[in-house]
């Protein structure tokens, strides 16, 4: 299946590294979306510059719509936002990153040219499949923005705009390339995983056909190399998985709807709120992640799953010996022991390790969360309870 115009799934390795997810944005951004446009608005010319197919006529209202987007995507790209919403801050902060120049520009006139873009254009274009009365689609402007303060009127050539958003995606993706812009990199993956998970890409669902054998002798080295069970860890979080999110995906806790990292912070078991592909720097916490079911196969019976789950977890434990596991939900825990459980500390121990069961972080679960048994386990892990 292809991921941008450039690549199939099947030419990258899977989890997704940084790396990868960097080059399917840009290939997706400029061949799907920008080059298109290109093509509508000036034509479509090779290498050497030679011109291959003519514009298309009457073509600008079509460019502003296929373009008009890329504002408030590369800002939430930007500032690594995960949610929805806030359309109209977030293409603002974009037209600014696109054309930094209007910072030094009267903030009225600015102010002015920003309203007639988003709300005349994106807002026109998107709701109304027309730009409204204040923007002018033409070729005769010098500049791809130009305000007409005493009408008020905004000119807009697509000829130029495109080139600018085409040059200013190279120079981000040139940025982050770059390792030592940590920041930009990381607020990039936030917000490509939050995409990924929201709009079920086909990356997502790429591993979902990976399904572990209810004989522990066969897990998939793939399935394998997402636990996250060092030697000696304080605490290892015991979930089961949603195969058709966290492991075709790479994480755990993926949902931003989920509780389980904020609530790791809260309690102070990690010093700030790591985001789900930071999961790999737990063990430097002394915590750990591993799942009781790595994407059975819908064939699989419940009584199969849980033996190969019960030997799977409980030999993991005998040999790595973590001073705690904790269930993350009571349906874990029961698949785990074979029958009901109470929340907090059980007297049942697998070796030395303690076990817990808390409540379910899940946004599916918030009528039974209760923080106070996070706390329990927050503090017995600190050894301020013996």
């Amino acid at each position: 299946m292809w991921v941008s115009p450039k690549s199939q799934d099947t030419d990258f390795a899977w989890p997704l590294s940084l790396e990868d997810k960097i080059t399917i944005f840009l290939e997706r951004t400029s061949g799907w979306q920008l080059d298109i446009a290109d093509h509508c608005i000036n034509g479509k010319r090779n290498s050497k510059g030679e011109l291959l197919a003519d514009p298309i006529e009457q073509s600008g209202f079509a460019v502003l719509h296929i373009v008009l987007s890329y504002f408030e995507m590369v800002a939430k790209y930007q500032e690594g936002f995960m949610t929805n919403g806030k359309s109209e801050h977030f293409f603002k902060k974009g037209v600014y990153s696109v054309f930094p120049h209007l910072k030094t520009v009267s903030s009225s006139m600015v102010d002015n040219l920003l309203n007639i873009l988003y709300f005349g254009a994106r807002c026109g274009l998107y709701h109304g499949g027309m730009t409204d009365h204040r923007i002018v689609i033409t070729s005769e402007t010098p500049y791809p923005l130009i305000l007409e303060m005493s009408k008020p009127q905004l000119k807009i050539n697509p000829h130029l705009l495109v080139p600018a958003l085409k040059m200013h995606l190279w120079e981000y993706g040139a940025q982050l390339r770059n390792p030592g812009n940590e920041v930009m990199r990381r607020n990039f993956e936030k917000r490509f995983d939050f995409d990924a998970l929201k709009y079920g890409n086909c990356e997502i669902k790429k591993l979902g056909h990976q399904y572990v054998s209810a004989d522990s002798s066969k897990v998939s080295p793939k399935s394998a190399q997402w636990d996250i069970f060092h030697p000696n860890l304080d605490v290892v979080f015991c979930g089961i998985a949603n195969w058709k999110k966290e492991f075709s995906w790479g994480s755990y806790y993926p949902d931003n709807r989920n509780r389980f990292w904020s609530v790791l912070h809260r309690v102070g078991l990690t010093p700030r709120q790591l985001a789900s592909h930071e999961g790999k720097t737990l063990p430097s916490f002394g915590i750990g992640l591993t799942t009781l079911i790595k994407g059975p196969s819908p064939q699989s019976r419940t009584d199969d799953i849980r033996e190969w789950t019960f030997h799977g977890l409980t030999q993991k434990i005998e040999q790595l010996k973590p001073k705690t596991v904790a269930f993350n939900g009571k349906h874990a825990a029961q698949e785990f022991f074979g029958c009901p459980v109470h929340y907090g500390r059980q007297a049942e121990t697998v070796g030395s390790t303690n076990i817990f069961v808390l409540p379910s972080t899940s946004g599916m679960a918030r009528k039974y969360w209760n923080e106070e048994y996070w706390r329990e386990l927050a503090e017995y892990v600190r050894g301020d309870v013996k």
